[in-house]
């Protein structure tokens, strides 16, 4: 049980870990309810992806339960939402790498040019079968 002015009777929260081990949580009224890995519903060792399948797991129990959230708490060190947003680094080749941080993605970025073209073909790559892109 958690004690303290922030954690209120009948409060519910959300931990969202981005890392190499996605993860999400549920809080309801200071006490731990459930704790997903994403790794566990992908059958993946450590996806470096954004844990859409523990969110939506999280979200039918709020559901079944009623309870709503009240906060979302994110955890990430150094992170870029877009490699969560969309997860390639299972199938990125060198090559890849090599256009995503020079001519198609960061060096546009780094000049004010649209990328926009770019992450469209990425999130309809096929070779992505992780399945965990968020809509955007």
């Amino acid at each position: 049980m958690v004690d303290g002015p922030q954690f209120k009777n009948n409060m519910n929260c959300i931990g969202i870990n981005l890392s190499h081990n996605s993860s999400a949580s549920l809080m309801v009224n200071g006490e731990i309810k459930l704790i997903c890995q994403e790794e566990r519903f992908l059958q993946v060792k450590s996806p470096w992806v954004f844990p859409k399948l523990s969110l939506e797991y999280i979200n039918s129990y709020l559901k079944k339960n009623k309870f709503k959230v009240h906060k979302i708490a994110f955890s990430t060190e150094f992170n870029r939402p877009f490699e969560f947003i969309n997860p390639m680094a299972h199938y990125f080749t060198i090559k890849d790498y090599k256009d995503f941080y020079g001519e198609k993605y960061y060096l546009r970025k780094f000049k004010g040019l649209s990328v926009d073209k770019y992450i469209r073909e990425m999130l309809i790559d096929k070779r992505n079968k992780l399945k965990s892109n968020m809509n955007m």
